[in-house]
């Protein structure tokens, strides 16, 4: 991956974070009956995993042209894939910009600053490891973080 794509991932993130302030952003449970995310049309739930696997898991409804906002997660990795065959996600980091389709999965790093972007009606499997102490939380960005 070269230096403009590169160039071109980072700008496509502060673009995504412009009149965006920053927020910690703590949901001290992932609902366990299907639910809306933050005020979106967007729903999710939770998927419990046996404990000794120290993860969150959660399934993920999102309707064409919903956005996920540049973010980042402290302490755990996030593992995301597509569930639905009509499923098309974009995938924005620091480092680059991808799509992913059916059956395809992505995984952030901690720390990565990333947003998504559901290009169809989409439905992903979300796997967080190691889980989220204190419920589900994230830093969202504002553009002077990026």
């Amino acid at each position: 991956m070269g230096i403009l794509s590169h160039a071109r991932a980072k700008t496509t993130l502060m673009l995504m974070s412009k009149g965006q302030g920053s927020k910690d952003v703590l949901i001290p449970k992932i609902p366990s009956n299907w639910d809306f995310f933050l005020g979106t049309k967007d729903r999710w739930i939770e998927i419990d995993f046996p404990k000794e696997l120290n993860s969150t898991n959660a399934i993920y409804d999102a309707k064409e042209g919903s956005i996920f906002p540049p973010h980042y997660h402290r302490f755990s990795d996030e593992m995301i894939t597509v569930l639905n065959k009509k499923g098309k996600v974009r995938i924005i980091t620091e480092l680059e910009i991808t799509t992913i389709y059916y059956g395809e999965t992505y995984v952030f790093p901690y720390g990565i600053k990333h947003a998504v972007v559901f290009e169809e009606d989409t439905q992903i499997f979300i796997h967080w490891h190691p889980h989220f102490e204190d419920g589900w939380e994230a830093d969202f960005l504002g553009e002077s973080e990026i």
